[in-house]
């Protein structure tokens, strides 16, 4: 709910002769634009506050004043709710990508390598990235997580994507007949491509530490 649909609401319910009661200066500090990043202590707090004008005895005389202001609150605090699950679940979905990444990287250091091992992150990963998609609207919802944290993960992912395709291709160059690079390049580029791999995914653990701060 935001601060405008708030009052409206308020406005609609409390009869014209109930006034000076502050409430609609409580509503005013809603977000006008519930698609950007929601305080969640900021709404809290307003509902908290409700429940100390909802005491006041010319407030509680008016029961219809008192039922639309306990709308308020009701909306308010699913509001809360719904932000906190969807920002939940935007952390889970971080940690089981940077979880994949992880044990993919374990997988495909050394020993003997395979072309389905070395292109498994993105099939793995594909399901969760979407989900991400799905809560934040690829972004462009920034209620559960900011627009700048969200923009700060994909780069990372996409990153890991490209990464993760450029050791398919050096492990490709390496099992064909007649490999462009010889085995100490190849060996040096596959290395080099990995380690990139592995800072590239520590870039991801601060998005969803941030978030948990929020």
């Amino acid at each position: 709910m935001t601060g405008k649909e708030a009052l409206k609401a308020w406005t609609k319910a409390k009869p014209l002769l109930l006034t000076d009661t502050g409430v609609s200066e409580i509503l005013r500090t809603l977000p006008q634009d519930m698609t950007k990043t929601v305080d969640l202590a900021l709404l809290e707090k307003v509902a908290d506050q409700l429940d100390d004008k909802l005491a006041e005895k010319k407030i509680k005389a008016e029961k219809k004043a008192v039922a639309g202001l306990k709308e308020i609150q009701e909306t308010i605090r699913k509001n809360v709710e719904h932000v906190r699950n969807d920002r939940k679940a935007v952390i889970e979905v971080l940690k089981s990508i940077h979880a994949i990444g992880e044990t993919y990287l374990k997988s495909v250091e050394k020993g003997k390598l395979t072309v389905k091992a070395v292109s498994s992150f993105g099939p793995d990963c594909a399901a969760h990235a979407k989900r991400v998609d799905q809560i934040t609207s690829r972004g462009r919802d920034a209620s559960a997580a900011p627009t700048d944290l969200m923009a700060d993960y994909r780069a990372s992912y996409d990153n890991l994507i490209g990464i993760s395709g450029t050791m398919v291709g050096i492990l490709e160059d390496a099992m064909s007949k007649q490999p462009k690079r010889d085995a100490e390049a190849i060996k040096a580029d596959y290395s080099a491509a990995w380690k990139k791999f592995e800072k590239e995914l520590g870039e991801l653990k601060p998005v969803w530490q941030k978030l948990e701060r929020l």
